[in-house]
């Protein structure tokens, strides 16, 4: 009697399990009124084509492209993702047609920095969007056309990235000395460097390349920027 209850339990939860795929895959296969969405592969209910992926992205998407041509959708968990491939295509999309594909996607990580509404971080196109844009524009215009203190440098932003790049050759040259045959990594170095011109031009200060603080920032935002990469 035990056993016959368990068998029962056990068909009504594999068949209940069983419709509830059925309804998920309806519901991924249904589209909205008047939406017309190019081809692409069939997606698995809540995951999508995400293991269709595999390690190497940029040649699973070469595949798909052989396979459905140089337009084609994909879902990344819930999220529907148009794939555009060639030059021609891609030149339609973004200059042609910029304002249509202007935007970011809607992730947790550009919502979390500034509320969403920074330039950078913001998944929204609209005029706060344009405005900022602006405002970086007219302040790198600004630096542009500054007079510099060096009568070498054409105008203040040179100065600032041609110091800043001294520096950081001395740096890789220390480093260079210090591991010797064993080779070193310039990417922090690089980092830190782009991020002590904007510091300097935006907050007259620069931060010594062991700066903990510094570093720590740096490193968060790298972070970030991680994170977000590996969801998308």
């Amino acid at each position: 009697m035990y056993l016959e209850e368990i068998s029962h339990t056990t068909g009504v939860t594999l068949f209940l399990c069983a419709f509830a795929m059925l309804l998920l895959v309806l519901h991924g296969r249904r589209r909205e009124p008047g939406c017309s969405l190019p081809p692409g592969p069939t997606p698995w209910p809540l995951v999508g084509n995400l293991f269709q992926m595999g390690e190497q992205i940029h040649l699973s998407l070469t595949n798909l492209r052989v396979q459905y041509g140089d337009v084609f959708k994909m879902k990344m968990g819930s999220l529907v993702v148009v794939v555009l491939s060639g030059y021609s295509t891609i030149k339609e999309a973004l200059v042609r047609q910029g304002e249509a594909f202007a935007g970011r996607p809607n992730f947790f990580t550009f919502s979390a920095v500034a509320n969403g509404t920074s330039m950078t971080f913001s998944e929204k196109y609209g005029e706060a969007w344009v405005l900022h844009k602006k405002i970086c524009r007219n302040a790198l215009k600004t630096f542009s056309q500054a007079e510099s203190r060096d009568s070498s440098a054409s105008c203040l932003l040179e100065e600032r990235i041609c110091a800043e790049a001294v520096d950081m050759m001395e740096a890789l040259k220390k480093q260079a000395d210090e591991f010797g045959d064993s080779g070193l990594d310039p990417v922090k170095l690089l980092v830190t460097s782009v991020a002590n011109v904007v510091c300097t031009l935006c907050f007259g200060k620069r931060y010594a390349h062991d700066d903990k603080e510094f570093l720590t920032i740096v490193n968060i935002n790298n972070e970030v920027l991680q994170e977000r990469g590996d969801k998308a």
